[in-house]
Order: structure tokens, then C-alpha cells, then sequence
């Protein structure tokens, strides 16, 4: 038992000496980050992750996913090679992300007073994280356009729901229904809603940083 633990000692002490010489890092294609990010009640916390040098041709691919001629990009693709090619660790993939998230981070209950006085409560569900990936940063088209449209129409259906518990339209928005006057507050609240509970562990920080990384990491800048 000694001897197994002092064998496991010297290794662990071998690998650090390993991972912190500059030169191992290029040989290995390998490199650690540091994540920062905020949890749900705005701590600070950062993420160590292991990022695997991509190929050109990967790169390449993952920049032509991003600058499409209509703007609108499939993030949660894009997200998920980034996941499967890059992410070392932590091992991420969308089913053990979905699974593991806790129920209370789910649903959020949004009050709010609409434009005749009413008082008004609707609930934020959390839809998945290849979803809510695509919702978040599909506010803005890849070409810098505004995607608002689409974007609301994603928050109503699969985002916001009523107090019936039932998925809302545009009409929700209009005069003699309860979402009256909040057209512009209640999906930048689901948005934030969505983004908040998408870092809460640092996956969307890293998943940015790694995207970064990526396009960086096979140049000379």
C-alpha cells in the first residue's frame, strides 16, 4: 500500500512537472485554461479546462458554421464540436448537461405589472441546453443584424410560459392580454433568465473562450 502510494505520488508529480513546461503544451496540442465566471448568485468562481488543439480543417469548418450568408448559426451545433474536438475536460456533452441540471435551476416565476395595472405572473422554463444555446446567441445574427423575430417567437414557445402554465404568442402582447406593454421586458428578462442558468457552472464562458481559442490557437497571432 506504501509503496503503491508513493508510486502514485511520484506520477502525479512527474505529470505536473509535465503540463508546466511550455514546450510539452505545444508538443502535447494541449493547454490549460482558466475560466472565470459568476453561479447563479453572482460568486465568483473559475473553471480549469484542458483544450485539445484543433486541426485546420476544423477550424475552418466550425468559422463556415459561423459566417453563413443569412446570419442565423446553429450555436448549439457549433457548441457541441467544440465539446466533442476541443474540450478535453471537463467531458461535456448536451444529455449528462441536461440530466445534471438540478430542478430548482429549471423554472424561475417572473412577476411583473403590465401597462393597464395589472399584476401579472408568468414562469421561465428552462428548455434544454442545446436550446437555450440557440435562443441566447441568436439574438443577434452572425452578420450583426438584429434577430428579434425569431427570437421572441422562440421565448414564447418553448421559454415563457402563462399563468396556466401554457406557451404564449404575440397576441400575449397586445391590449387586453396580460403580457400588455411588455414586449421589450419580458423576453430580455427570459434571455437573461436563460444566460444565467446556461454559466452557472462556467460551460457558457468556456464554450466562448473556446471558440476563441480555436481560431487563435493554429495562427502566429
Amino acid at each position: 500500500m506504501v509503496e503503491d502510494k508513493n508510486k502514485a505520488e511520484q506520477l502525479k508529480k512527474a505529470k505536473e512537472v509535465h503540463d508546466s513546461n511550455p514546450l510539452n503544451k505545444i508538443a502535447d496540442g494541449r493547454v490549460q485554461k482558466h475560466i472565470e465566471y459568476y453561479d447563479m448568485d453572482d460568486n465568483k468562481h473559475v473553471l480549469d479546462a484542458t483544450l485539445q488543439e484543433p486541426s485546420a480543417l476544423l477550424v475552418t469548418q466550425l468559422n463556415d458554421m459561423i459566417a453563413k450568408g443569412d446570419g442565423i448559426v446553429d450555436y448549439g451545433a457549433v457548441f457541441e464540436i467544440l465539446m466533442e474536438k476541443i474540450i478535453v475536460s471537463p467531458n461535456l456533452n448536451y444529455e449528462q448537461m441536461n440530466k445534471d441540471l438540478a430542478k430548482k435551476y429549471q423554472n424561475k416565476i417572473f412577476r411583473f405589472t403590465n401597462k393597464v395595472g395589472k399584476k401579472i405572473k408568468v414562469n421561465f422554463k428552462f428548455p434544454d441546453y442545446r436550446s437555450a444555446f440557440n435562443i441566447v446567441l441568436g439574438a443577434s445574427k452572425s452578420n450583426g443584424d438584429s434577430n428579434n423575430v425569431n427570437t421572441i417567437k422562440a421565448l414564447n414557445k418553448y421559454v415563457i410560459e402563462d399563468s396556466n402554465g401554457e406557451s404564449i404568442d404575440f397576441d400575449f402582447y397586445n391590449r387586453g392580454h396580460d403580457g400588455f406593454g411588455m414586449i421589450k421586458e419580458l423576453p430580455d428578462q427570459a434571455l437573461a433568465f436563460l444566460e444565467r442558468t446556461l454559466d452557472k457552472d462556467g460551460y457558457l464562458s468556456l464554450l466562448y473562450k473556446t471558440f476563441q481559442y480555436a481560431n487563435t490557437a493554429i495562427t502566429n497571432n
